[in-house]
């Protein structure tokens, strides 16, 4: 009796293992850019509207089974968004911050991939 009790715990432990294996798609290599509503953010400091930096495009890469709802969650800016410089750094390292306590990551790299006049491209 004490045998079968073993062996349903083994099958248990293994069938748990799998579990997450089920959460990942397989995603291809390339670079996912994320296009979403815009929701507008407006600085309560005073600071000119000319001064604030609206996010444009967010291209995620390296990637390859975590599900893009999954990240998305965690980043707390989206497309569309106005920040003013120093909100946006901290946001970035809010970003890299809570997309590595997901344990789902090594390494986690948040910054600007390119200006456009005042767009930044994430």
């Amino acid at each position: 009796m004490l045998g079968n009790h073993k062996y349903s715990l083994w099958l248990f432990l293994v069938l748990i293992s799998c579990l997450p294996a089920y959460s990942q798609v397989p995603a291809n290599d390339e670079a996912i850019t994320i296009p979403a509503p815009v929701n507008v953010i407006t600085d309560t400091s005073g600071t000119p509207a000319n001064d604030m930096f609206t996010i444009g495009d967010i291209v995620i890469t390296g990637n390859k089974k975590t599900k893009l709802n999954i990240l998305l969650r965690e980043i707390p800016f989206s497309h569309g968004q106005k920040y003013i410089l120093s909100d946006l750094v901290k946001k970035f390292e809010d970003a890299r911050r809570q997309l590595m306590n997901t344990t789902l990551f090594h390494s986690v790299v948040v910054a600007a991939k390119d200006f456009s006049g005042s767009t930044v491209n994430i």
